[in-house]
């Protein structure tokens, strides 16, 4: 046996019991009477680095995007917003996808709000496939300066180019005025202002909830990108220039196409395309909707 624990060292336990003719059992039982085995402890496996792939970006280059969406202007806007806002500048950083990883890597990603969920309404079917075809109104309350004190504000939106083309004020009132039907595109619209970083908890007085929805609607008109939209401003659909920023947004991509094509694995990136029509209540089709009774 302690011929077997000199060579298995060198030769491994298996090779140095055949050689010597014993039996491995009897090896094993053995081996406590004869002391702790020969064998060196097996040195810890060292895990092999994850070679980088050659499209992801360099260090500098993840520096530079996480540096961008540090900037005060984009600290409130989504990764698809930031990335249409340097498109229309004329720069292209990275993908979108790209964008939510390093913040993600950098504990920076989270979701910006529970939304409410609401009921579905029977609502007309109605179709819009430019500006001006389709408009959308509604109200929403604004808290006033104390308990049970609201403000209402009235908007007209555009549904198609989501321009809000008209706000009617807003008035005082202690109690629920009478609403169109609900619809998605003023929701969001409510929505979206309502999540700003600047929306107050209350207003103080009427004045002050006028002026806030002066400058707010401005800045959503001429700066929001809006993801409905093909990430467009709402005055670009609005008023025609669709077209021109998103031809100029693909010569960007395609610079970027250039430079790195290694990068874009699936096929060369393009824009996201304007919708051609916008639904409030598409219809179903017919077949669809007789399984869905027929459940």
């Amino acid at each position: 046996m302690d011929a077997v624990t000199r060579l298995a060292p060198t030769v491994g336990i298996v090779a140095a019991c055949d050689f010597l003719a014993v039996a491995r059992a009897s090896f094993y039982r053995q081996r406590p009477v004869l002391g702790p085995s020969a064998l060196p402890a097996p040195e810890p496996a060292t895990p092999l680095e994850r070679a980088a792939p050659a499209r992801s970006l360099s260090e500098d280059e993840r520096a530079a995007v996480l540096l961008v969406l540090h900037e005060e202007r984009f600290q409130d806007r989504s990764p698809a917003a930031v990335q249409a806002t340097l498109l229309d500048e004329g720069q292209y950083l990275c993908s979108i996808r790209t964008m939510y990883r390093i913040l993600e890597q950098e504990g920076e990603s989270r979701e910006r709000r529970d939304q409410l969920v609401h009921p579905a309404y029977h609502k007309p079917e109605l179709l819009a496939t430019a500006p001006n075809q389709l408009w959308s109104w509604d109200i929403t309350t604004l808290r006033g300066p104390a308990k049970w004190t609201y403000f209402y504000l009235y908007v007209i939106l555009d549904v198609f180019s989501r321009y809000v083309t008209a706000d009617l004020g807003v008035t005082k009132s202690h109690s629920r005025p009478y609403v169109s039907d609900d619809n998605p595109y003023s929701e969001s619209q409510f929505r979206t202002m309502k999540y700003r970083p600047e929306f107050p908890e209350r207003f103080g007085c009427i004045q002050d909830s006028r002026a806030f929805c002066q400058q707010f609607f401005q800045w959503y008109n001429e700066e929001h990108r809006h993801s409905g939209i093909a990430l467009l401003a709402p005055a670009m659909v609005h008023f025609g220039e669709a077209h021109t920023v998103l031809t100029q947004r693909q010569v960007v991509l395609d610079s970027a196409y250039r430079a790195h094509p290694d990068r874009f694995v699936r096929q060369p990136p393009k824009p996201l395309p304007l919708p051609s029509e916008v639904w409030i209540n598409k219809p179903v089709p017919t077949d669809q909707q007789t399984k869905k009774e027929s459940h």
